[in-house]
């Protein structure tokens, strides 16, 4: 019996072992030239910039902790923003919301007329403004 007690111990060893070589072999490394390949970019086609919604890295995140994905947000946070927090985004050394549309939305122009107004019912109006005429223009193309 002492016997088959070594054999059986020595065959359970043996399978362990193997095992463990078969794992070692089933990783496998990446090549250096996969490793090089550049990671490819997707981009999400809107049909209008202005009327779409900011990616989730890109969304405006206010001082009072409301988080903004777009526009027609920021136009109804604009409705009920104390003066203070607005002044907090828009004065005289910068405009957050003017640099958020230009930066993320693409558009320059509703940018550099956002940036020159420092009133809050005012950048409410002007964004309204062209956001009406930005649904206008899509429906048109449909």
């Amino acid at each position: 019996m002492a016997k088959s007690k070594k054999a059986a111990k020595k065959k359970t060893v043996t399978k362990a072992s193997k095992k463990k070589v078969l794992k070692k072999k089933a990783v496998a490394k990446p090549s250096p030239k996969a490793a090089a390949k550049p990671k490819q970019e997707v981009y999400v086609k809107v049909s209008t910039k202005l009327l779409g919604e900011a990616p989730k890295e890109y969304e405006f995140y206010l001082k009072d902790g409301r988080r903004l994905k777009n526009l027609f947000e920021l136009v109804d946070a604009l409705e009920d923003m104390q003066d203070d927090l607005f002044k907090e985004h828009v004065n005289e050394m910068k405009n957050d919301f003017s640099n958020w549309i230009k930066d993320v939305f693409g558009e320059v122009n509703v940018a550099k007329e956002i940036e020159k107004i420092s009133d809050r019912i005012e950048t409410q109006k002007a964004l309204l403004k062209r956001l009406i005429e930005a649904a206008k223009q899509e429906t048109e193309q449909k």
